[in-house]
């Protein structure tokens, strides 16, 4: 569904969502079995076609929480008991409770870097609300050290909420601890699906050459798949130069990295941004480069996965696949 309104697609998903889940058996034994032979595998199937199909949609706060936010019927309630926390005597409760409720306000309000510090003045959705009132206020029944880091953790938000924070932020990665690292790419993640104007800033760095070997290069694979993840998002909206040369900047990473491991998955956001930007220029360039033997077997993998899903594309994703598979044999 290119360039379609991303709201409306979001708002039919989740009420698509909830007619088909009222179909399976209310019990944990079917829930796991379904899981597991039915949703598990139509999920792989649809993360590939859509990441093949990369279809420009249009920006919506509905639509990053869709993508972006695990959990976000927790973070709503969450963001809305700010105002009545101290109602649930939060130091009266078991140790238990404390300890669960601690933890989810964490994992939770990472997860959905940068939350808003200040409530609007009329939201939409439970999670435009301040997530910032209920963990200060939280932060006010825990020992020194957990009060500290919830106090940073809203911190982190306000700083990531700007764009120049996210920038500077995004520029120093290297030197912070690996959960930092996340943090500021899952913010950086949400700022691609909601803030338009986040794109220049972050051009500016990704162009730098440096920055490039030292940070995109050299930080862990978890956090490198955030980050090219986000760059796809930023790609997809934003074209003309993103187009022409994010796909060989991962695909100059490709080819100097020493890991094997990391080459392959690397070759694959190659071979994604490609399909995203409508080019095959990088990945002709890793195909028929003095490297070549090196990405023989993950062009064979890939050509052999594509193969094996064709009769379950969509038109428009069969389409885009067309000019790549012609471009995935090493010359």
């Amino acid at each position: 569904m290119p360039d379609n309104d991303g709201a409306s697609i979001g708002c039919f998903a989740w009420w698509f969502a909830e007619h088909v889940a009222a179909l399976f058996p209310p019990d944990i034994g079917a829930a796991k079995f379904y899981r597991e032979n039915w949703v598990k595998p139509a999920s792989d199937l649809s993360g590939h076609a859509w990441l093949t199909a990369s279809s420009p949609i249009q920006r919506s706060f509905l639509r990053y929480v869709t993508f972006t936010v695990p959990s976000p019927w927790a973070v709503s309630l969450l963001a809305l008991m700010g105002e009545h926390l101290d109602r649930l005597s939060p130091a009266e409760q078991e140790e238990d409770v404390r300890a669960r409720f601690h933890g989810a306000l964490i994992s939770n309000g990472i997860a959905s870097l940068p939350f808003p510090i200040d409530n609007p003045s009329d939201p939409t959705f439970a999670l435009e609300c301040s997530l910032s009132e209920t963990v200060l206020k939280w932060s006010e029944h825990q020992v020194e050290e957990q009060k500290n880091a919830l106090r940073q953790l809203v911190e982190m938000s306000r700083t990531l909420g700007t764009n120049d924070g996210m920038c500077d932020a995004l520029r120093k990665l290297v030197g912070t601890s690996l959960v930092d690292q996340v943090a500021v790419c899952l913010a950086l993640k949400a700022k691609a699906y909601t803030e338009p104007t986040i794109a220049e800033g972050v051009w500016e760095i990704v162009s730098d050459a440096t920055w490039r070997k030292e940070v995109l290069g050299s930080v862990e694979m978890q956090v490198q798949g955030l980050l090219i993840e986000s760059l796809s998002v930023l790609l997809v909206d934003n074209r003309e130069k993103w187009f022409a040369l994010l796909p060989h900047y991962i695909a100059d990473l490709c080819e100097n990295t020493e890991d094997e491991e990391r080459r392959r998955v690397l070759f694959l956001y190659v071979v994604h941004t490609s399909l995203a930007s409508d080019t095959v220029s990088a990945v002709r360039r890793l195909l028929r480069g003095e490297q070549k033997a090196k990405f023989v077997e993950f062009a064979k993998e890939y050509r052999d996965q594509a193969e094996a899903m064709r009769s379950d594309y969509p038109p428009w994703v069969a389409g885009k696949l067309r000019g790549l598979m012609a471009s995935l044999h090493v010359v």
